[in-house]
Formats: structure tokens, sequence, C-alpha cells
């Protein structure tokens, strides 16, 4: 009677289990999509407790340390029989977004989604979220299937709304502007692999005074796998009111005789590049009679410090401070992931006749690393160099356009505008907090799944507090704006900059 009642439990949790899940449809499996056993995914699971522990600067900020190891065992004991990796990802990645900091996240590496058989099939259109409404911004079948502006109210009888909730879900979330903006880039990517929702698609939608369904039975095919800090976003995904990056991840477009606009898709470019462009091109700029420039940073992922810093050097007036303040986790797995870019860093500091010299000698926190304990938390306070502007800076008339798809560097950029009061901030507030923010990511693969955790190691404070950035000059795209290919980003930055 005992075994009987045991069976009944565990079909019971099975089937709640089922109920869960069962509006979207089964992910597709592949010969090469194998399972864990529950002992696999306790050490995976444990392990990434450990690397959050041990490697991650400063982890708890936000969450409770006891709350997320308590819903970690609960996960775990709840899952006593063989998944797949993508069942585990989904079961993992979520807890680690409730951390809220946008370099703490899982990833499913490309190639392992690929393996599994999860990266090809995407849904063909791109799309714009504005106010909670979803809207088409580019048919990818090039078929005019859905036209562009209309806005989608449910995929597979499943409500918008409640897609958007579930996506979000696995989306660090620091800043709403930046939650939506990650959804819209990786829609694709949430809906048909993390949601299992796959083709054919049904999908309502309206425009105006119409509402139809659309049957969607070809899906377009194209890897994606974006995540701030981590990829260069695929061009393909931009919205069609954002030039589309070359491979030097910057670009012009002069708007009329006197107006020009600075297009960067990221700041990772390789610094001496970016400087003698930065350099060539500025110059050039008062002999062309532009008086108002026009800088676009929706849909940058940020990068590279001095990029940033060495940009605002010909705008900003007074030398610029990166920080005051810098906490660093010391650890073993953090020492092997610096000890190549501390290589290269020292040959380019003393040159080949001094490569002997240790790593430690090249500045003072890298021998404290070589000095203090295993997960050791070092604090440095420093007056660091401030970044002092060139001869030929620009002196006109500037506006920056922001979205929520603007992280790390890019929105430590925005909040040195708006705060130098040098021009005018045009958009949504960026996707990431200033003031703190986190860097220095590294990745970790978890031992069974391959699944990679990314933790920063460092914590950068400009200020006391974490704060998110409030714009005086908030706009949004509406279904009319799409429709007619209109820029009201750019319209609204324009028209502030041509008032007397």
């Amino acid at each position: 009677m005992k075994k009987l009642n045991l069976l009944f439990l565990v079909c019971f949790v099975l089937l709640s289990g089922c109920q869960l899940t069962s509006e979207y449809q089964p992910s597709k499996k592949s010969d090469h999509n194998k399972v864990y056993t529950p002992t696999e995914f306790k050490q995976d699971a444990r392990y990434l407790l450990k690397i959050l522990e041990d490697v991650h600067v400063s982890p708890w900020e936000k969450h409770s340390q006891a709350d997320f190891t308590l819903q970690l065992e609960s996960i775990i004991k709840e899952n006593f029989w063989l998944q797949s990796r993508l069942e585990i990802y989904r079961h993992l990645a979520p807890l680690v977004a409730q951390l809220q900091e946008n370099h703490t996240r899982l990833i499913y590496p490309e190639s392992l989604s690929s393996e599994d058989g999860f990266s090809s099939s995407v849904f063909p259109f791109t799309l714009q979220i504005e106010n909670k409404k979803v809207f088409v911004n580019n048919d990818l079948t090039n078929k005019f299937l859905i036209p562009v502006g209309a806005e989608i109210t449910a995929i597979n009888g499943i409500n918008i709304s409640h897609l958007l909730e579930r996506m979000s879900r696995f989306i660090p979330a620091e800043t709403d502007s930046g939650v939506r903006r990650q959804i819209e880039i990786n829609f694709a990517r949430l809906l048909t692999r993390e949601l299992g929702v796959q083709p054919p698609f049904k999908i309502e939608w309206n425009i105006g005074y119409l509402k139809t369904t659309s049957n969607i039975n070809q899906p377009v095919y194209q890897a994606q796998d974006n995540s701030p800090d981590t990829t260069i976003i695929d061009s393909n995904n931009l919205p069609s009111s954002v030039e589309k990056p070359d491979p030097a991840h910057w670009g012009e477009q002069l708007i009329d005789t006197d107006t020009i606009m600075l297009w960067l898709s990221d700041f990772e470019s390789n610094p001496e590049k970016f400087s003698q462009f930065l350099a060539n091109w500025f110059p050039t700029l008062k002999d062309r009679g532009i008086s108002k420039l026009v800088i676009d940073l929706r849909y940058n992922v940020g990068g590279i410090g001095d990029n940033v810093l060495n940009l605002l050097s010909y705008i900003e007036e007074d030398p610029i401070k990166w920080a005051n303040k810098i906490n660093l986790r010391n650890s073993k797995i953090f020492r092997l992931a610096n000890q190549e870019r501390l290589k290269q860093i020292k040959y380019q500091k003393l040159g080949f006749s001094f490569s002997w010299l240790p790593i430690e000698y090249l500045n003072g926190w890298n021998w404290q690393l070589l000095l203090t304990g295993n997960g050791t938390l070092i604090e440095e306070e420093f007056e660091p160099l401030p970044v002092k502007p060139p001869q030929k800076r620009f002196l006109g008339k500037l506006a920056v356009l922001s979205n929520g798809y603007c992280f790390s560097g890019c929105a430590f950029f925005v909040n040195t505008i708006q705060n130098s009061q040098r021009g005018i901030i045009v958009g949504e507030s960026p996707g990431s907090l200033v003031g703190i923010q986190f860097g220095y990511p590294v990745s970790i693969t978890l031992p069974h799944t391959k699944l990679q955790l990314l933790v920063p190691v460092a914590k950068i404070k400009q200020s006391d507090n974490a704060y998110q950035i409030k714009l005086k000059y908030l706009v949004s795209n509406k279904s009319s704006d799409l429709a007619q290919g209109r820029d009201v980003y750019l319209d609204t930055a324009l028209k502030e900059l041509n008032k007397p």
C-alpha cells in the first residue's frame, strides 16, 4: 500500500510539473541532447553557488544569500529524475537572474544550443517593445506577411503579456528599460528555446481597426545569442531606424549641412584604432561647418573603458574621472583569467627587454593579488588620473540618444553627459545602473552540463549609491512611427538642438 501511495505521489508531482508548462509546445530534441542524472544536476547547481560565493565580487547586494540558497536546494530536491541540459538551464537561469546584475548570468553557449538542436529556428520578425506592447519592426521573410507597425497580441494562443512576463524571468533586471530591450533583441531565442514555443506560429495581431490572425509555417533560420558585454549585437536584429554597424563598430550619418550623427554599436573597438579615428574625425567637424552633434548609443552594449573616456574627452570641458574606489574579489579562477591579459600589458608597458619581470610589478593591486589569500576582497581607494581634453574638442551643441540596451560603459557615458549638462539625453534610461557598477566579468563552465556562469570580479564606485539615470526627454515609438519609418528619438533631438 505504501508503494502504491508513493507511486501515486510521484505521478502527481510529474503531472503537476507538466501542467505548469502545458501551454507551451515541447522543445525539439536531437540525437545529441543527452540527459543528466540528479547527482550531476546537484553537483552543477552547488558548483554554481560556490562560484558566486568565491569568485563574484559582491553577489548578494539585491538578493539574500539565504533565500538564494534555499531556492537552489528546493530546485535540487524537486528535480530527482533525468533531465536535459535545456531543462536544467530553465531551472537555474531564472534563479541567477534574480541577482539583478547585468554581468551575472547563466549562459547557454551557442555551440551547445546548436548541438542540442535549439539554435536554428527563430521567430521570423524583429520587434520593438514599447509601453508593454509588441510591434512588428521588420519582416525577415521579405514576404510582408504582417505589416510593419502591427501590434502582436498573441502567439500560438498565448497572450503576449504572459509571454513577456515568462521571458523576463531569464533577464537580469537592473532597470525596466534594460529588461524590455533585452527581451526585444533576444525575442526569437527566448520564445523558441527558453519557452519552447515552436513553429508553425499562429500570430494574432492588429493595426488600426484591423484584427486578424496569420499562420507562419516557414520560419527564418538564423543563429542568435546576444548578451550585454559578452557578444556584439547581431546587426540584423537592430531596429531599422538605427544604422547597421560596420566591422569597425562606428560610423557617421550627415543629417544636414550643420548636423552630423555619430553612431556606435559598442565600445569594444581596438583602443588604438578608435583613438586614431577620433583624432582624425573630430578636427574635421569645424572645417565641415558642423555645429550640432548627435551621438547615437541605442543598442550599445558598452565595452572598453578607455574608449568611453577617450570619446568623452573630445566633448567635455573638464577632465573626466572614471571612479574613486574599486573592490576586487581575489580567487584562483580570477588569477588564471587575468594572467594572459597581464602578460600582454606587461609587454606593452615594459617592452621585450624587461619581459622577465613578474606580472605583479605592474601596479599596486596586482601585488595585492599576489599577497592576499584565495577569496579575499581587496578594497582600494585611489585618485585616478583624469583624462585630459584634447586641444581640438567639439564645442557645438550635443544630443545623445539612449535606450534600455545601453549597458556598462555606455551608461557611464550617458550619466557623465547628463551630470555635466554638456548636452541633452533623448530616449529612455540605460539598462545599467550607474554610480556603482560591476565589471571585469569572467566565465566559468559548469562541470557536467557545460553551461557557463558569467560573474564580475570587480565593483567600481563613482559614488556612494547605485541609481538609475532619469531623463528629461523621454520618448517612445508608436505603431504609426514604425509604419512610417519615423525615428522619434532623432526627431526629438533635432527639434531641441535647433532651438535658438
